[in-house]
């Protein structure tokens, strides 16, 4: 007797859209911006590093991985950014 084929079926995976910002290295350092200037209207004390660590949370949480290894690792990439834009000016 044959089993009644049943079809499988496939559940919707919702992103946050930070997460999706996250994956470039300017989307994660634009929301990181967008981020602390948000924060900081609430807690003025709120440090860069503090956000930063929040954000890596997040996408480890999403991800299974961290964006960077730590705070120095994004402002290196971050400030180098920055240095090649304005040396284009």
């Amino acid at each position: 007797m044959k089993k009644a084929y049943v079809k499988p079926t496939v559940s919707k995976l919702e992103v946050d859209r930070d997460i999706i910002r996250m994956l470039t290295k300017q989307g994660f350092a634009d929301l990181f911006w967008e981020c602390l200037q948000e924060t900081r209207k609430i807690d003025p004390c709120t440090t860069q590093e503090a956000v930063f660590d929040v954000l890596n949370e997040k996408y480890f949480k999403a991800i299974g991985c961290l964006r960077y290894s730590c705070f120095d690792s994004f402002r290196i990439v971050r400030d180098k950014k920055n240095d090649a834009h304005q040396t284009r000016k």
